[in-house]
């Protein structure tokens, strides 16, 4: 489920922290041109062995683009619309369930996670702050958006967007979105302090990946024809890799042509991964690894 928006006429860890205090809870600082003629499809095969018993296959293809997605499924739990996810103490994002947001203690396997709502900015939690989970932060600051490049007919546009550590945690799939149109300025709730990171998809045009530094409060997005990569996954024998995890490295980020961090992380099952909406003339290098910190390979775009 997407957010909708405002309009104007939308260990330690320097990441935003959810507290409570005795007058409001705030987050604060703490420790492919997809085208339908033939001749523009590409599709391309590597196999590459990323550790003894296992060889990755990988199947890149460019076609038609599938629409953007709205991320999993989400329960919306109760009128206040808030959503976390739990990073697990094996390291794995899920969203966390309505009978755990109304529960008083913090999902057994939590390590920490983030929380956000419609109207709340993404902040971090830890499981002491469990029990004030439904609580309100105090919205400290705003970031607006222009939109350049979009179609006032598209109404599938989304904004991705939060804190940029959360982008290096959560799959993009479970991070916040929010709904959006072409003639109108959307305005996110933020922490200004914190370093943030977003992108527009929608079923014709994305933008890549923006990094927002803190206390700006303005930024505009300019959005370009988009392709959606689909990879096919399968062990040596053919058998399709149960969980897949891909780290994505815009290559025009780094002069070595190997961006110095990923931009953002995607998980696949039953063989299957697909990067969503993605500007066609973004050239990315992507990592897999088969489970969270196992074997690796490697494609690009």
């Amino acid at each position: 489920m997407m957010n909708s928006l405002p309009r104007i006429s939308k260990g330690l860890s320097s990441a935003p922290s959810c507290q409570q205090s005795t007058v409001a809870r705030r987050c604060r600082i703490s420790g492919e041109i997809r085208r339908t003629d033939a001749s523009n499809r590409l599709k391309s095969t590597l196999f590459v062995r990323i550790f003894p018993s296992l060889t990755l296959m990988m199947i890149v293809g460019l076609g038609v683009s599938a629409a953007a997605t709205e991320g999993s499924e989400t329960e919306v739990c109760g009128e206040s619309g808030i959503q976390v996810v739990v990073i697990s103490t094996d390291g794995l994002p899920r969203r966390a369930t309505c009978e755990e947001l109304q529960s008083e203690d913090p999902p057994p396997d939590m390590h920490h996670g983030w929380r956000w709502s419609a109207s709340d900015p993404p902040c971090r939690v830890v499981p002491d702050e469990w029990l004030d989970i439904n609580s309100s932060p105090e919205v400290a600051g705003t970031l607006a958006l222009g939109l350049n490049g979009a179609s006032k007919d598209d109404t599938s546009i989304a904004v991705i967007a939060g804190p940029q550590e959360m982008w290096q945690s959560v799959f993009e799939e479970l991070l916040p979105r929010w709904s959006v149109t072409a003639d109108t300025s959307p305005v996110l709730p933020r922490i200004p302090e914190v370093a943030w990171r977003l992108r527009v998809v929608s079923n014709l045009v994305a933008s890549g990946w923006i990094d927002v530094p803190p206390m700006r409060s303005v930024v505009v997005v300019r959005v370009r024809p988009s392709k959606t990569l689909a990879f096919n996954t399968a062990t040596h024998d053919g058998s399709p890799v149960e969980q897949i995890v891909a780290r994505v490295f815009p290559l025009e980020d780094s002069v070595v042509g190997v961006a110095r961090q990923p931009v953002a992380m995607y998980v696949g099952d039953r063989g299957r991964l697909v990067v969503e909406s993605i500007p066609a003339d973004q050239p990315l290098r992507v990592l897999f690894e088969n489970g969270p910190g196992r074997g690796t390979a490697a494609a690009r775009s």
